[in-house]
């Protein structure tokens, strides 16, 4: 990966992080649910587009996987509360 690309990347991160602080302000307020919902919105467009970047941009190793795998448990470490069953096959599936 040349430094342009690296430097988007790091970037997208910095954006993530930041849209994280602006939701968890809004989660402490408890008074705005429609703008934490945009926020967790911008968020979940922004590491799709990170992680779709990174595997792009990448020689598919297993050190890009663990990177994006990091990426995930980062900014949803513990993020269950919203279930989906065709996922929890996959899930299972693995286990």
């Amino acid at each position: 990966m040349n430094s342009f690309k690296i430097n988007r990347l790091i970037d997208l991160i910095e954006e993530i992080k930041k849209l994280d602080e602006m939701i968890l302000m809004h989660r402490n307020q408890g008074n705005d649910d429609f703008m934490s919902s945009q926020y967790e919105s911008k968020k979940s467009k922004l590491m799709k587009e990170l992680i779709s970047d990174l595997a792009a941009n990448s020689n598919e190793s297993p050190e890009v996987f663990k990177t994006i795998g990091k990426i995930i448990f980062k900014f949803y470490p513990n993020d269950s509360s919203k279930k989906h069953s065709d996922l929890e096959q996959i899930v299972a599936a693995i286990d």
